[in-house]
């Protein structure tokens, strides 16, 4: 009888989809998904990716590009967390943690830059060079 007690049950092996890789997208396939191109989402992942970063000793934390990329999906798309979980290949709880983290974190990166990361973000996302005019009426032109 107590060797039906204690059978040993083989657990399924977790399984992990593959990260998102914005190497694989153009710069027209990244705007139609995030509403920003490869510039902008790594403009923005450097500088909050110091705050978004897990102090984990788990194997599996996901990378503050991925946050970022999940975090623009879900403001882009303003879709179901389930949705943007499938899309992403994590898990709709994890969507929710992620979108929790980065917006704050976006929101206080806004609200310490005097010209706005808002204002730089859309001219990011229309493609002006940045070194060559004024932007938005700034005086001076910006470097990235």
């Amino acid at each position: 009888m107590a060797d039906l007690l204690f059978v040993n049950i083989r657990r399924r092996p977790r399984q992990f989809r593959e990260l998102i890789d914005i190497e694989n997208f153009t710069d027209e396939e990244l705007r139609a998904r995030y509403r920003f191109g490869r510039q902008a989402v790594g403009y923005i992942t450097n500088l909050i990716a110091d705050d978004l970063r897990r102090s984990t000793r788990r194997n599996h934390a996901l990378p503050p590009l991925q946050q970022v990329l999940i975090a623009l999906r879900f403001f882009a798309s303003g879709s179901f967390l389930q949705v943007i979980g499938d899309t992403a290949g994590v898990n709709k709880s994890t969507v929710s943690r992620v979108v929790t983290s980065v917006s704050p974190q976006a929101a206080q990166a806004h609200a310490s830059r005097k010209w706005g990361i808002y204002k730089l973000l859309m001219v990011l996302e229309s493609g002006r060079d940045l070194r060559e005019r004024p932007v938005l009426g700034y005086k001076r032109p910006l470097t990235i």
